[in-house]
């Protein structure tokens, strides 16, 4: 009985380490991906993700919001200057942060919420994981959440 619980207890452990050893990374089509939201938010931007898959891996992201009229979060000055203020951090440098964190990690679930962005935060990490299944499946039409 010991020698068939010591045989079990190896087999599981083999089975582990070769489990164990496997690439974690998901691997994407190439493409081009987009993931928006279609409701503004208080301040009339919509959030969305686009993501360029190059040799099955993200290799840029852009995160950031657009108005009605066209106009990029992280280019308006006014926002900028006024979430500065407050919350010690503005839509271009949190993006950058979280974008930074993804692509060195290639995983949405090991970047940190930036402090004073989190409901940006959360929205980047809706959007981004709205866009894994259509980067797994080459699927280039834009989601929307």
């Amino acid at each position: 009985m010991k020698r068939l619980m010591g045989v079990l207890l190896v087999a599981i452990l083999c089975l582990g380490a070769l489990t164990g050893c496997g690439d974690k990374q998901k691997v994407y089509s190439d493409g081009i991906y987009r993931a928006e939201y279609t409701e503004p938010d208080t301040f009339g931007y919509r959030d969305f993700v686009v993501a360029t898959v190059r040799g099955g891996v993200v290799e840029d992201l852009v995160f950031d919001a657009i108005n009605d009229m066209g106009t990029l979060r992280s280019e308006d000055t006014a926002y900028r200057e006024d979430m500065e203020e407050i919350q010690g951090t503005y839509p271009e440098k949190y993006s950058q942060d979280r974008i930074i964190q993804y692509l060195e990690q290639q995983d949405i679930t090991q970047g940190d919420v930036i402090a004073n962005a989190t409901e940006s935060s959360n929205k980047f990490m809706a959007l981004f994981t709205a866009l894994e299944p259509q980067m797994q499946a080459g699927n280039t039409e834009t989601v929307y959440i």
